[in-house]
């Protein structure tokens, strides 16, 4: 049987009012802040600015990085993913897939696709509600040109690699992985969609011991949505074979940033062990 959350994104009607007179007034009210779009998309790239390595001592030694007495170097305009450079799995840095998964009215695929960082990139909205997926490409054609190619397709979640043109540098999920029925499946197939240096950019609902929210979250849970106990979502994050690199939690909320989980080297096959 359908969740109420799911029953209310096939009414067009409730689309049409969804981004800006609902979003933002249910998340706040569970994060104890102010929590609209925007903040999410913001707050989600500073954590997964903590999550990229640095430079190097050497890389940041380079003549070119190195600044002056009168201050740092003048460097020419350059893309934020030039098209020259591989990322590390090997593939070409431009040209770059990023998905919004359970994109709902789209307005992450949006925003990504209108960053001139994202210029010459491709951005793939999902969604398993067609009324959705029609909605969110009327705002799309509404928001005019964007820097980046932007779709929308009706998708199940769970066969996600069957709906990827090839792996993917980012795929945001926000606001709907506790709304799943098989959460597992999604990440697993999630995890098997990035490219190697990928990252997962997640906004959801987890347990928060700071606060007691016994009414809030049999409240989410009257709308199908899951609020995760901490060990449940750990373990569903490793069960895919995923880590997080940087977490932020306000009320319910959890934004978190999660990449490929690191694996050790093979050891051969006569390798004994303690």
């Amino acid at each position: 049987m359908a969740s109420l959350s799911h029953r209310v994104f096939q009414s067009r009607l409730f689309l049409r009012l969804y981004e800006r007179h609902v979003h933002s007034r249910f998340l706040s009210g569970f994060a104890q802040e102010k929590t609209d779009y925007q903040s999410i998309h913001d707050r989600l790239r500073q954590l997964a600015a903590q999550a990229t390595p640095s430079p190097s001592p050497a890389e940041a030694d380079r003549p070119d990085r190195r600044g002056t007495e009168d201050g740092p170097p003048e460097l020419p305009p350059v893309d934020v993913h030039p098209k020259d450079v591989p990322s590390q799995d090997g593939s070409p840095a431009g040209g770059r897939l990023l998905v919004d998964l359970g994109c709902g009215t789209g307005w992450f695929a949006r925003r990504l696709a209108q960053d001139p960082a994202h210029r010459g990139d491709r951005v793939l909205g999902l969604d398993r509600s067609a009324p959705a997926v029609e909605q969110a490409r009327r705002l799309a054609q509404a928001a005019g040109p964007s820097s980046a190619a932007l779709d929308f397709a009706v998708a199940d979640a769970k066969e996600l690699t069957r709906h990827l043109p090839g792996p993917a540098a980012e795929i945001w999920i926000c606001g709907c992985l506790h709304q799943m029925d098989d959460p597992a499946a999604v990440l697993a197939q999630v995890a098997a969609s990035l490219t190697a240096d990928g990252l997962v950019l997640c906004q959801t609902f987890r347990e928060n011991p700071a606060i007691n929210a016994r009414v809030d979250s049999q409240v989410l849970g009257k709308f199908g949505h899951r609020v995760f106990p901490r060990p449940e979502f750990d373990d569903l994050v490793a069960g895919a074979g995923l880590t997080v690199t940087a977490e932020r939690q306000a009320g319910l909320v959890l934004l978190a940033v999660l990449s490929r989980a690191a694996v050790g080297p093979e050891l051969p096959p006569d390798a004994v062990v303690g």
